[in-house]
């Protein structure tokens, strides 16, 4: 059986380092009510990317409900005829005396 190598969690500063390393300069020097700008400035580019995926997601349900009436259109026209000249062939047919 091939012996596993644990490797040690990475810490939080070394998630950083590797992988946001100009973040990490350009914040480690400043005061709290800079950081505390920074982590607001942040949550609201947040919300700002989830309100514009949202929006797309909208956009993108409507043009498919668009899409599958185009889709549904014929079929739904010739049901639509053929129910309503069915009805009228049934009331002519009772009109002359048919069941």
């Amino acid at each position: 059986m091939a012996s596993r190598k644990l490797r040690k969690p990475k810490t939080l500063v070394e998630k950083i380092e590797a992988e946001y390393p100009d973040f990490q300069s350009e914040v480690v020097g400043l005061p709290i009510p800079q950081l505390e700008k920074r982590i607001a400035d942040m949550q609201k580019e947040l919300q700002d990317a989830a309100d514009f995926q949202e929006e797309k997601r909208g956009e993108e349900i409507q043009n498919l409900v668009n899409e599958l009436k185009e889709a549904r259109g014929p079929f739904t026209d010739v049901k639509k005829a053929v129910s309503l000249k069915t009805k009228y062939l049934v009331t002519l047919i009772r009109e002359k005396g048919g069941a």
